[in-house]
C-alpha cells in the first residue's frame, strides 16, 4: 500500500507536490494566470508541536491579533506547574505542547501560526519565539490594549484524566497508519457513494482499537439501494471492538489532519485512548467518546522535555474565550511584573540546580533568567574552595562568570588580558587604569600586571592580589618572561 510522509512528499500553498530542492525563501508559482509568491520556511527553526498547532487552529494564517479570532491563533501560557504552553483549538480540536524545561511567561502571548509557509517572527520573550507567526503580547501592555485569549485548562485536565484513569486502555499508535486508514474510509466514500474527494473528508468515521491494539478507522454510513434503484446512506451502529478500547465517531478530516501534523512532526508514535470528552450533562458526566492522545519526548537539538496532547472530539467543549486584562503604567505595575517574572522562573528553575554536567548548567540559567546560555559556553568547577559550580564564558570570550549551584553569579574571572583589564579598571580613576598590553596571563590562569605607576602587581582571575613566588615540591618558583615557572635560585 502506498502511503504518503509530509516529510518526504511537499506541496505547494495549492497542495500540488512541489521540488524536495527548493531553499527556504521567496518561491513563485502559478494560479490560473496570476503568478504568486510564497515563502518556504526552513522548519528546522520552528518548535516542537509548531505543525499540531498549526493545524489544530482554524482560520486565516496571515491576521494579527487585532483581526483575527483567538481560535485563529496560537497561545503561550501556563500550566499549573509553571511550565510553558502552547496550545490551538478549534471547534473540534484541542492540541497543546507543554514545555517541561521552559517556564511559563508571566504573561499571556498570543501568536498567527507559524508554519512551512510564513516567515518565523521575532519580537516574543527569548525561547518563545519559535513557533512563527506574528507575536501580540495580550495582557500587561503598556497601550493598554486588550485582546481575547484562550484558556484550554479544562480540555488540558481531561486529556490527562483520560490516560489516568486506571481503566483506560492506552495504545501505541502510529500517527502514519492512523492518517492511512482513514484515507481507505475517505475512498470508501468517494467509491460507494460517489462523492467528490472535499465532501468524502467531511464523512464522519468510527476510531477504535481492536484487541490486538491496532488502530481502525470505518465508514459510519453504508450503501443501501432503495427499490427503484437509488442509493442511500444507512447509519452503521458502533463497532464491536472485540475486547478492544472503546469507539468514537469524529469527521474523517479531523483525523487526516491531526494525524498527518503529528507525523511531519516527526512522532513516529504516540501514546492514544478513547473515553470521554470535555462535552458533559448536567452530572459532569462525559455526553459522548473523545480521542486523546499524548507523547512526551525529548527534543534532540534543545534537549527540552516536552509533552505533546490533544483532543479530537466532535464538539469541543474543553476551551472558553477569556479576555486578558491590560495593566496600567504605574511603577507599582511594574515591580509586580518583574516580581512575578522572577518567582515564575524561579520555580521553573529548581529541578536543575546542583548541575552536574554543562546541559544541565547551561538550562539551569536559561530558565530561571530567560537568557542565551549553552552548554559550550559553560565549564564545571567541581570542588572549587569559594562555591563555585561552573562559569560561563561570555559571548566576547574575555570574561566568564562564576555561578553557584543555585544558578545565581558570585562574581566575574578573566580569561586574557583585555578581560583582565576590564576587571581591574572597574571604579579607579583614568590615572589608575591599564591596557589590555599591560596585563599578562600566566601559565595557570594568575596574571602579572604592569600598574599604572610602573611597578610590578600578581593577580587571581577574578581581580585579587596574589604572591608572584610559589612552592613547589618543597623548591620556591616565580614566572619566567614566558609566563612559566621560573625556579628562584639561592645565592
Amino acid at each position: 500500500m502506498a502511503v504518503w510522509d509530509p516529510k518526504k512528499h511537499l506541496r505547494d500553498p495549492l497542495g500540488r507536490f512541489r521540488s524536495m530542492s527548493l531553499e527556504p525563501g521567496w518561491h513563485e508559482y502559478r494560479r490560473g494566470s496570476e503568478i504568486k509568491q510564497y515563502y518556504i520556511n526552513d522548519m528546522r527553526q520552528l518548535a516542537d508541536g509548531s505543525n499540531i498547532l498549526h493545524m489544530s487552529a482554524q482560520g486565516r494564517v496571515t491576521g494579527t491579533a487585532r483581526d483575527s479570532e483567538p481560535i485563529e491563533r496560537i497561545h503561550i501560557v501556563g500550566t499549573d506547574e509553571g511550565e510553558q504552553m502552547a496550545i490551538a483549538a478549534s471547534g473540534q480540536t484541542t492540541f497543546g505542547v507543554i514545555n517541561h524545561d521552559k517556564p511559563a511567561p508571566p504573561e499571556t502571548f498570543s501568536l498567527n501560526r507559524g508554519h512551512e509557509f510564513q516567515p518565523v517572527a521575532h519580537g516574543l520573550p527569548e525561547h518563545e519565539t519559535a513557533f512563527g507567526g506574528t507575536p501580540e503580547q495580550l495582557s500587561g501592555r503598556k497601550d493598554g490594549r486588550v485582546y481575547d485569549t484562550l484558556n484550554a485548562r479544562k480540555a488540558e485536565q481531561a486529556n490527562r484524566d483520560a490516560f489516568d484513569d486506571p481503566k483506560a486502555r492506552v495504545y501505541s499508535v502510529d500517527p502514519q497508519e492512523l492518517a492511512e486508514k482513514a484515507k481507505d474510509a475517505r475512498k470508501y466514500y468517494e467509491r460507494e457513494f460517489g462523492l467528490g474527494e472535499a465532501t468524502a473528508r467531511e464523512m464522519p468515521v468510527y476510531v477504535y482499537m481492536d484487541r490486538k491494539g491496532n488502530v481502525n478507522v470505518t465508514p459510519v454510513y453504508k450503501p443501501v439501494r432503495d427499490e427503484d434503484g437509488t442509493i442511500q446512506m444507512r447509519k452503521l451502529r458502533s463497532p464491536n471492538t472485540h475486547g478492544g478500547g472503546g469507539s468514537v465517531k469524529l469527521t474523517g478530516s479531523d483525523v487526516t489532519r491531526m494525524s498527518r501534523a503529528m507525523q511531519q512532526d516527526g512522532l513516529d508514535r504516540v501514546d492514544m485512548t478513547i473515553s470521554g470528552g470535555t462535552n458533559l450533562n448536567r452530572n459532569g458526566k462525559p455526553l459522548r467518546n473523545a480521542l486523546h492522545v499524548r507523547k512526551l519526548y525529548r527534543n534532540p537539538d534543545s534537549g527540552d522535555y516536552a509533552t505533546v496532547w490533544g483532543t479530537i472530539e466532535t464538539k469541543n467543549k474543553g476551551v472558553s474565550q477569556v479576555q486578558a486584562t491590560g495593566s496600567s503604567e504605574s511603577q507599582q505595575s511594574k515591580l509586580e511584573y518583574l516580581k512575578q517574572t522572577r518567582e515564575v522562573r524561579e520555580h521553573a528553575a529548581r529541578k536543575y540546580e546542583n548541575p552536574q554536567d554543562p546541559a544541565t548548567a547551561a538550562k539551569l540559567m536559561r530558565v530561571k533568567y530567560g537568557n542565551r546560555t549553552y552548554s559550550s559556553d559553560v565549564t564545571m568547577t567541581p570542588g572549587s574552595k569559594d562555591g563555585t559550580a561552573f562559569v560561563i564564558r561570555s559571548a566576547n570570550g574575555h570574561l566568564s562568570q562564576k555561578v553557584n549551584a543555585q544558578g545565581r553569579p558570585i562574581g566575574l574571572v578573566a580569561n586574557d588580558g583585555e578581560g583582565f583589564a576590564a576587571l581591574y579598571n572597574r571604579g579607579k580613576g583614568l590615572n589608575g587604569r591599564i591596557g589590555q598590553e599591560d596585563a599578562q596571563r600566566l601559565y595557570d590562569g594568575n596574571f602579572r600586571v604592569l600598574r599604572s605607576d610602573s611597578s610590578i602587581g600578581y593577580y587571581a582571575p577574578d581581580g585579587s592580589p596574589t604572591r608572584g613566588v610559589f612552592q613547589r615540591d618543597g623548591e620556591s618558583y616565580t614566572y619566567g618572561p614566558d609566563g612559566h615557572p621560573l625556579r628562584v635560585t639561592r645565592s
